[in-house]
């Protein structure tokens, strides 16, 4: 959308003039930041046949990087990290009774919820939420395919 408009919109004897240089330049910055965000993406791909766990990133489809593989032998357990971002008292209109809607927003953004393949050295995270029923979810189905124990953890 932000690159249409600025094509649809760009005239080059006004835009690449004068006081308006600096922002056509500004604006052409944020755009390459965002297409560049918007295309990358980090896979983690299972392979059960293997026991393998692969890494790959990538930037318009194009791999940049590849981790090293890893042995499903080497995991230890599976690490569900709950991280309080803000206690009860925090919470915007907690002791209010007519803010109990706005508790509902509030509420599941108070926490934070990891997910991390623990090895004997280190931590390799997953995935991330605020959401505690959908990472539990994936937290039992991925501990179940994996073979290895679930764990939580509460900072």
């Amino acid at each position: 959308v932000f690159t249409f408009g600025m094509i649809a919109g760009f005239d080059p004897a006004i835009d690449l003039a004068g006081s308006r240089l600096l922002g056509t330049i500004g604006y052409m910055a944020v755009l390459l930041v965002l297409l560049g965000v918007s295309a990358w993406s980090k896979t983690t791909r299972f392979d059960a046949a293997a026991g393998v766990i692969s890494t790959v990133s990538t930037l318009f489809g194009v791999t940049l990087k590849r981790g090293a593989d890893l042995q499903f032998s080497q995991l230890r357990a599976l690490v569900l990290q709950h991280v309080q971002l803000l206690k009860d008292r925090d919470i915007p209109f907690k002791r209010s009774g007519s803010g109990s809607a706005i508790n509902g927003i509030f509420e599941p953004r108070s926490q934070l919820f990891r997910l991390f393949l623990d090895l004997d050295d280190e931590r390799i995270r997953l995935e991330e939420s605020s959401y505690r029923e959908e990472m539990e979810t994936q937290g039992k189905f991925l501990a179940d395919f994996l073979g290895i124990p679930l764990k939580t953890e509460q900072l």
